[in-house]
């Protein structure tokens, strides 16, 4: 499972990732946590006006 939480104005993204089956997920959710914020910072960098 995957929750978040984006607050915009606040320039606010929270993540959590949680397996449901077994102990251990062998890193699976921090790597998918890290794909999801670096995906984030790009949309942000895209996203920013052009430097004057």
């Amino acid at each position: 499972d995957v929750e978040v939480l984006l607050i915009p104005e606040r320039e606010i993204l929270q993540l959590k990732s949680a397996s449901r089956l077994g102990y251990s997920d062998m890193g699976a959710n921090r790597k998918r946590i890290a794909s999801l914020m670096q995906h984030a910072e790009d949309l942000k960098a895209a996203s920013r006006p052009p430097a004057n």
